[in-house]
């Protein structure tokens, strides 16, 4: 075994406890050759959201100037006010956002509430039970009155929203 090998695995069992695990069938780089776009976007803004060293690679790669002038930057990512959803801002096409425009309430129908004890349980209209999954068919939506894990019922394109960290942070 070579020195550099005895190096891998000694940083690998340091980090992981174990060697390094076998390999692969598929390469990494042939898997991202095959990965569908919109999967390797969503992995993008996954890191970048999640990782402020993967935050920094990424606004250094995809972060173009505008014009000839190499300190204005484009947004490639924003936040939608609407959904809430990382985009692209490049690929903001009519029907990529789906949202309620209003907020829910208590279904005072639903079968949720039939044994429900506030005094035990909580007050329905409490935000914390709208938002427990236990909950989520105890709930309408003003707007439609679908439950609110369904997709929104208003279709459009994504909004920017300023008042983002992102938006705070792609602006400084």
């Amino acid at each position: 075994m070579s020195s550099s090998e005895d190096d891998v695995d000694s940083v690998d069992r340091e980090t992981s406890g174990s060697p390094t695990p076998p390999p692969q069938s598929v390469s990494i780089q042939q898997a991202i050759e095959d990965a569908p776009p919109a999967e390797l976007r969503r992995i993008v803004q996954n890191l970048w959201a999640g990782l402020p060293q993967a935050r920094t690679v990424i606004d250094a790669t995809l972060r173009r100037p505008l014009g000839n002038s190499s300190s204005l930057k484009r947004k490639a990512f924003e936040e939608c006010k609407n959904c809430h959803e990382t985009y692209d801002v490049e690929e903001n096409e009519m029907g990529v956002c789906r949202y309620h425009p209003l907020e829910q309430e208590v279904d005072d129908e639903s079968d949720v509430w039939a044994d429900h004890d506030p005094d035990c349980h909580g007050d329905p209209s409490d935000p914390s039970l709208m938002e427990d999954p236990t909950y989520a068919d105890g709930y309408i939506m003003s707007c439609c009155e679908k439950a609110p894990y369904q997709p929104g019922c208003v279709i459009s394109r994504h909004k920017p929203n300023t008042n983002s960290q992102q938006a705070k942070k792609a602006k400084g």
